[in-house]
């Protein structure tokens, strides 16, 4: 039987009219039930084998046979594919776990790769920007896109936790992009880590990348494939979906312009100016940069009026959403780039920037670091994921 033959059939269906659907609501978010949930209004429904996949209209979804890719994957190898051609490619290689994420190194993306096989497993992009979020034990839900989502359609409710060393970190230190560790607010939800998958049958996580030891490569051989790898992304985004990018005084962002010099002028460069100043260096020198190089650059200003049902949603679709950047997310990114996928710099994953000394990193310096070291909870965090 060949892989088109072997194509399952999905069955959509809407819970209600679409028309009524603020699309704004949980948008581009999913949800994978055991059972039915039809409290998720309007959004489209994929039974696969025993499981149901509810996702936001404008996620796009693509299915082959028992695999299920969940938002977009790109191959620098074949710029010219899509989502599904790359999903076939992934299907017909075949082999065990160790061969698929093997496989999978040379793809980038924002993705959840979910297979719905006797022993269910799922994973994301390495960066883990297509977040996943799962239930620890027994529950309709199995897994979804933020936690908040999850424990509103919960069965047995999932209610927020109360544990003291937990809720100090919470109240007094945590902060937005330095969160620590795998759990969440809510009791019996954790979060998937990069380069992690989910055995969905027995919950439990298994760290998948690294799986052998690091080798180290020259400089030559590393400018070259890096080179190779972003410039094959870049002309695959920009060949499927309208680009933008944000270009600063960073390291990051000039790379990625660097990978993009033959496509400059399919995609749209800027900057937000938000309070900085035309002197700062994030404002000037990309600006005179893109005078040298004869290319369009915006700058754009902040402005603070923010709609009062984006602020309602932008709170309520995001767990620990930041309120204090709000007004350039609703004036810049929402008005004037919707229509776009951002492209921008996440290299910080991969920054060690803990020192040489001790060789082997304990967890109060991992906490010491972080900012947290007054913290137990992050002090037991560290502890549990040092190695």
């Amino acid at each position: 039987m060949s892989l088109e033959e072997m194509k399952i059939q999905l069955e959509r269906k809407t819970s209600g009219s679409a028309q009524k659907l603020d699309r704004l609501h949980y948008r581009r978010q999913f949800l994978i039930a055991v059972e039915p949930v039809e409290e998720v209004y309007g959004w489209d429904c994929m039974k696969i084998n025993r499981y149901f996949l509810y996702a936001h209209p404008d996620l796009e979804i693509n299915c082959f046979t028992h695999f299920v890719l969940i938002g977009n994957i790109y191959d620098y190898e074949v710029p010219e594919k899509n989502n599904g051609d790359i999903l076939v490619d992934i299907v017909k290689h075949g082999g065990g776990r160790r061969e698929l994420f093997s496989f999978m190194k040379k793809y980038a993306g924002c993705y959840v790769l979910f297979i719905a096989s006797d022993k269910p497993i799922i994973f994301h992009d390495a960066r883990g920007l297509r977040e996943i979020y799962y239930c620890t034990g027994e529950n309709r839900i199995v897994c979804g896109s933020q936690p908040n989502l999850i424990a509103e359609y919960s069965r047995p409710s999932i209610t927020h936790r109360t544990d003291q060393a937990f809720f100090d970190f919470y109240k007094n230190f945590a902060r937005d992009s330095q969160w620590v560790g795998d759990e969440t607010p809510y009791m019996g939800i954790k979060h998937l880590l990069p380069n992690h998958s989910l055995d969905i049958n027995s919950r439990t996580v298994f760290r998948y990348w690294p799986d052998e030891p690091v080798r180290k490569l020259n400089v030559r051989d590393s400018v070259e494939r890096s080179c190779s790898f972003l410039k094959g992304i870049m002309k695959s985004v920009v060949n499927r979906q309208s680009t933008a990018m944000a270009v600063t005084a960073g390291n990051d962002s000039r790379i990625l312009l660097a990978a993009s010099r033959e496509l400059v002028k399919d995609i749209y460069f800027f900057v937000n100016d938000i309070n900085l100043g035309p002197s700062h260096p994030d404002i000037y020198v990309p600006e005179r940069l893109f005078k040298s190089i004869g290319q369009p650059f915006s700058i754009h200003k902040e402005d603070t009026g923010v709609d009062e049902k984006f602020r309602e949603y932008y709170q309520k679709n995001v767990c620990l959403a930041e309120s204090s950047r709000i007004s350039y997310i609703y004036n810049i990114f929402h008005k004037k780039l919707a229509d776009k996928i951002l492209v921008l710099g996440v290299s910080e994953i991969g920054r060690l920037f803990f020192g040489k000394e001790p060789r082997k990193v304990t967890a109060l310096r991992m906490a010491s670091k972080l900012g947290y070291e007054g913290s137990s909870y992050v002090l037991s965090q560290c502890e549990s994921f040092k190695n």
